[in-house]
């Protein structure tokens, strides 16, 4: 991580604009640069890979494609890279397979602004992964 100013980077992955915008406007509050937003895997691989976020955010559904795939993906790509699903369609299935496949932190759309900030950085200086028993 940069550092805890303007110099700390988000990437937001979401294919619903609106959302993606908003998480943008709330992280930018808190401090964040929030430099890109992409819609699809392809997008969000090439700009982590050009960019080098501080941190990703990745909704579990976006348009035809799995964001579980994506997470995977990224984490093979950036093993170190803190990685948020931030998604309305998930079970706690899915946020076990999620942390399990290197997700550091599993919210929900529907949490507060105030909260969804606190745990965003609560988790941009997580350890990847699920732990072990």
């Amino acid at each position: 991580m940069k550092g805890h100013g303007v110099d700390r980077t988000l990437l937001v992955v979401d294919d619903h604009h609106g959302v993606a915008a908003a998480i943008a406007h709330l992280v930018a509050a808190d401090g964040w640069d929030p430099m890109h937003l992409a819609d699809s895997h392809r997008s969000a691989l090439e700009l982590a890979a050009r960019h080098r976020p501080d941190l990703i955010t990745v909704d579990l559904t976006l348009g035809d494609e799995d964001g579980l795939d994506l997470l995977v993906r990224l984490r093979e790509q950036h093993p170190h890279l803190p990685l948020v699903v931030i998604t309305a369609s998930g079970t706690a299935d899915r946020a076990v397979a999620c942390l399990k496949a290197g997700a550091t932190g599993f919210i929900p759309k529907s949490t507060e602004p105030d909260d969804l900030v606190a745990a965003l950085r609560a988790r941009s200086t997580a350890t990847p992964g699920y732990p072990s028993p």
